[in-house]
């Protein structure tokens, strides 16, 4: 069972009811569910938090377009979603951020039907540790750096229908 579940009832880039507001709200073993926005685009116009440990994101619809494309300033390379830990993402699609797609710094997450395109930096990005992470059903596509860049990666699971186009599959492994 989760603690709390926050249900986001609409596609602005902030305040009650958003994505944002909900991300902001959430802590370890929430759920934050997006089905009433299934098939819409949030547009954002500043970055959104970090998504704490163990919070899920579930869409049981069409995707979710996370539009990245007014988000941030000149010059200040922003990202989509970071992930903070044992995080379950369902239903996304990550495009037009100036920095990475989707990011997880922590272990243990669970990615699926999820789309990483069109950003100015890496599509997927698992490093720092973000060790026993699943990836089931992954487009990463158009990507201006790599579709996926592992850094500092040990083991991670990619299943389903995966698609990377246009973009580059790097493995940096470091001390």
């Amino acid at each position: 069972a989760f603690a709390d579940e926050y249900l986001v009832a609409n596609n602005n880039p902030s305040g009650p009811g958003s994505l944002s507001e909900a991300i902001s709200l959430a802590q370890d073993f929430d759920r934050i569910v997006l089905d009433q926005i299934s098939g819409q685009t949030v547009s954002l116009t500043g970055p959104l938090p970090p998504v704490q440990g163990f919070v899920q994101i579930k869409n049981s619809g069409a995707s979710v377009v996370i539009n990245g494309a007014n988000a941030g300033v000149t010059d200040v390379a922003v990202d989509g979603m970071t992930l903070i830990r044992h995080n379950s993402v369902e239903g996304l699609e990550l495009r037009n951020f100036s920095g990475d797609g989707l990011k997880v710094n922590g272990s243990g997450s669970v990615l699926r039907d999820v789309t990483v395109a069109s950003n100015t930096g890496n599509g997927l990005v698992l490093h720092h540790g973000a060790n026993n992470t699943t990836v089931i059903n992954l487009n990463a596509s158009n990507n201006m750096q790599h579709g996926i860049l592992l850094n500092a990666v040990e083991f991670f699971r990619l299943t389903g229908e995966v698609t990377i186009e246009l973009n580059y599959i790097m493995v940096r492994r470091t001390p």
